[in-house]
């Protein structure tokens, strides 16, 4: 039978089948509630008329799932879109790094005892992204590889050696894309208009905006001076839900002014929202960035491991489509990191960019010949209950 591939992320579900890599698709993992149209839009704003004012709940707070209600009504859009019939599928799900046992329980009854799945294989995402990167462009002879997966709800730093996973080598760093679009709501309410309720198109804002400063001091000095001088300063037209639903980018050089337009003049916050992945500090929250956190979570490992690990690093996760990430984190660690060591980072990109990388991992994953023998068949799960399925799921 065929393998359905779900990366459940907190912000986006990526879905498709395993062994086809373009059968992906990728939807927001949420469900947005219009009071103006007085219904609900699932995964996407495309039908919604106006984009104001919405009330979001999504199934996952702090990374983790807990709303199975909002989950499941995710899940049967897909479905029932996609025309999915899950009795006659295998499901190879992945679930949040550190998920407690409770969780995973409940999961694991939903997708067995109400959608009826045939078969259950769960693991991580940066354990898929892992397995991607193995299997496309990994240097054979070096058993070790570390995930940095940044994310929407945290970033995490994950240590495998030979595809095991290190559990005490892990590192969290509790900065992800919420806190990052949270902190601009705000910077930008408390400066120019008030934002607060505006969460999908502060997100937007995010995107197309932001991106990592190679020079942070250097360019906030930049984005004090007045007119051409400032290169950092940027024009978004705010978008004003007649004939534009998002907003874009104001050409620099442009010189008509259209009095209509609502301008929202961004500065320091292009390069200051991104900054807190690597100083987490500047918003008062005491943990290392992310380059001193690989660091620490390297640190903590034998010795023997270190040089292998810092060689193979592998970024993945929403944050990392910031512009100059890779070369940042990658300047920060060279300063911290020992010059006996070499470094080298891999960041996945085109098709298969930093945010898709793990359900292609789980794409290929899926049609191992050893697959059915790992995952859980619905018959065993009746007979022997989660513990079997604490004893199969490792990883």
């Amino acid at each position: 039978g065929s393998v359905l591939v779900i990366d459940n992320g907190a912000d986006t579900i990526k879905y498709g089948f395993a062994g086809k890599h373009d059968s992906m698709k990728m939807i927001g993992n949420f469900a947005a509630k219009s009071n103006a149209e007085k219904r609900n839009f699932i995964g996407s704003l495309d039908l919604a008329k106006e984009k104001v004012k919405l009330l979001f709940r999504r199934p996952h707070d702090r990374g983790y799932l807990i709303n199975w209600n909002a989950q499941r009504e995710i899940w049967d859009h897909i479905f029932d879109a996609e025309e999915f019939t899950p009795s006659d599928l295998s499901l190879l799900l992945s679930e949040p790094i550190m998920n407690p046992q409770s969780l995973k329980q409940h999961q694991q009854e939903v997708v067995f005892e109400e959608y009826g799945f045939k078969a259950l294989y769960s693991t991580t995402a940066p354990s898929l992204s892992e397995y991607g990167y193995r299997t496309t462009n990994q240097d054979r002879r070096n058993p070790c590889t570390l995930v940095v997966d940044s994310g929407h709800s945290f970033s995490h730093i994950v240590p495998y050696f030979d595809s095991f996973l290190i559990n005490h080598g892990i590192k969290r760093v509790n900065v992800g894309g919420k806190i990052l679009t949270n902190y601009l709501k705000e910077t930008i309410s408390y400066r120019y208009y008030n934002m607060l309720e505006e969460t999908y198109l502060m997100t937007l804002v995010k995107e197309k905006c932001c991106y990592v400063s190679l020079d942070y001091l250097g360019d906030l000095r930049k984005a004090r001076l007045k007119n051409a001088q400032n290169t950092i300063r940027c024009e978004y037209v705010l978008p004003d839900y007649v004939s534009d639903h998002t907003g874009y980018i104001k050409e620099p050089n442009s010189k008509q002014e259209d009095k209509e337009e609502q301008l929202l003049r961004l500065s320091n916050e292009r390069i200051a929202i991104p900054e807190i992945l690597f100083n987490p500090s500047d918003i008062g929250i005491s943990q290392a960035g992310l380059a001193e956190a690989t660091v620490q979570a390297v640190q903590s490992l034998p010795e023997e491991l270190r040089g292998p690990l810092y060689s193979n690093i592998v970024l993945t996760g929403g944050n990392c489509l910031f512009q100059n990430f890779q070369q940042r984190f990658e300047t920060e660690l060279r300063q911290l990191v020992p010059d006996v060591y070499p470094i080298r980072v891999f960041q996945p990109e085109k098709d298969r960019n930093a945010q898709t990388f793990a359900w292609h991992g789980g794409c290929d994953f899926g049609i191992r010949s050893d697959f059915a023998k790992m995952s859980i068949t619905k018959a065993e799960f009746e007979e022997y209950g989660h513990e079997l399925c604490k004893r199969k799921f490792i990883n």
